[in-house]
C-alpha cells in the first residue's frame, strides 16, 4: 500500500517495537492511530492531541503536518511560548524528559506520563480548523 508520508527511521523503530510489546487496549489504539495519521493524515492545522483542560498537569500535544510535534504546558499563551518544545517525529515527543523540559517537577518522560493517564486524554478526531476527523 502506498503512503502519503514516510516515517522518519526514528518512529519506524518506535511503532516496529510496541507491536511486539505487551501494550494495554488504549496504548495500542494510541500507537495505532498515530501511525495511521502520521502515514496518511496530513494536519495543515495544528492538530489538537491533546489538550491542557483535559488533564491536571495541562500539558498539550499538537501535530503540525505528517510527522511534527509540539508539546507544552500551560493555559494561556504566555505560558504556551515559554514552555513549548517542537519535535520532528513522535518517538523524540515521547521520549522528552518532562522535568528537564521544565514541563514537570518530576523525572519523567512523556511516554511514561501517557501510561499513567492510560492515554485516556488523548483525542484522536479534532483539528484546529474547527472540523472533527471523520
Amino acid at each position: 500500500m502506498t503512503h502519503e508520508n514516510v516515517l522518519w527511521s526514528q518512529d519506524e523503530a518506535l511503532f516496529s517495537a510496541m507491536e511486539k510489546q505487551d501494550l494495554s487496549a488504549s496504548a495500542k489504539h494510541f500507537f495505532e492511530e498515530m501511525k495511521a495519521k502520521m502515514l496518511d493524515e496530513n494536519a495543515p492545522w495544528p492538530e489538537t492531541l491533546i489538550w491542557e483542560h483535559d488533564n491536571s498537569d495541562q500539558l498539550y500535544l499538537l501535530r503540525q503536518g505528517y510527522d511534527e510535534f509540539m508539546l507544552g504546558k500551560g493555559t494561556s499563551r504566555e505560558e504556551w511560548q515559554n514552555t513549548e518544545i517542537h519535535t520532528m517525529t513522535l518517538s523524540e515527543a515521547l521520549s522528552t524528559n518532562l522535568k528537564t523540559a521544565h514541563l514537570l517537577n518530576r523525572d519523567i518522560t512523556f511516554l511514561e506520563w501517557l501510561q499513567e493517564y492510560d492515554f485516556s486524554c488523548v483525542r484522536y478526531d479534532h483539528r484546529n480548523d474547527g472540523n472533527a476527523i471523520s
